[in-house]
């Protein structure tokens, strides 16, 4: 009988093992083709990403509601982006040439971008996103921004009458996202297809920038030079009327200088009086 209940309890205990074991491991969870990232009540946000057919096995989870799971897809988010616009200041330098040449640009674009596990983890931890359709949108952005960036590569590097190619290759999308900077840590941009580019030629832009540019230029020097002529004139003006004032009070202290005035130019009164020492 000793015997029957030791190997009984030895069963028993298995059982408990195997189910605390199940219970813990966290892999199970995580499907073929998704990311997990783990978040308990008890623990805070697990820091590494949780992949399919790897081992994990996290002790919170035996506490009943104590632990999310947050499942992603790690296939890429595929969409499309479009951004127009007009370069900067076009309409002034467009006015400076002959015909109006036209300075707006149209870039559409199919963009497939995926954010790796330790993005995900980041996100997940800035409550930035907590499922798929949340990262679908924030990954939308993230291809608005990615075409914006794209315009202005395609414009310095096609704009002057050169083809555009149909899609970016490797090197190219590596050098849009280098100058993207840090926003684009942990995400992979890939199969970038141009579906359409409308683009400046850049060489009359910056030929109506320079035209403009000499044009203000010139409008300034033309006002300071005015400005000048004004300053003087009202410096000129300011005396006339200072000798006014003066001649007046002279009247008024020497009455018999009103006839002299009527026989010479104020000026000439006023420097005759000097001279005598009135």
């Amino acid at each position: 009988m000793k015997i029957k209940r030791f190997f009984f309890n030895v069963f028993l205990l298995l059982i408990f093992a195997g189910v605390v074991f199940f219970i813990g491991w966290i892999t199970f969870l995580v499907k073929p083709g998704t990311i997990g990232v783990m978040e308990s009540k008890t623990s805070g946000l697990y820091e590494q990403p949780v992949y399919p057919g790897q081992f994990v096995w996290r002790w919170e989870r035996l506490l009943p509601t104590n632990v999310r799971m947050h499942i992603f897809s790690a296939s890429a988010y595929e969409t499309t982006s479009v951004v127009s616009g007009e370069l900067p200041s076009a309409a002034l330098y467009r006015s400076q040439l002959d015909p109006s040449p036209d300075f707006s640009y149209r870039v559409e674009l199919k963009v497939s971008l995926a954010a790796d596990g330790n993005k995900l983890v980041t996100l997940v931890k800035n409550n930035l996103v907590a499922d798929d359709s949340e990262l679908n949108l924030w990954l939308h952005k993230r291809s608005d921004e990615f075409t914006s960036a794209c315009a202005d590569f395609l414009m310095k590097n096609y704009s002057n009458g050169t083809v555009v190619p149909k899609a970016l290759s490797s090197s190219q999308i590596e050098q849009i996202l280098s100058a993207l900077g840090e926003n684009f840590k942990g995400i992979s941009v890939s199969d970038v297809v141009i579906v359409s580019a409308v683009l400046p030629d850049l060489s009359l832009y910056e030929k109506g920038k320079a035209s403009y540019e000499a044009y203000n230029e010139r409008i300034s020097t033309l006002l300071m030079e005015k400005a000048s002529d004004q300053a003087a004139t009202l410096a000129e003006e300011d005396r006339t009327m200072a000798q006014l004032e003066r001649f007046g009070q002279l009247l008024s202290k020497y009455p018999q200088l009103e006839e002299l005035s009527k026989q010479g130019s104020i000026t000439d009164i006023i420097a005759a009086l000097r001279k005598s020492g009135i």
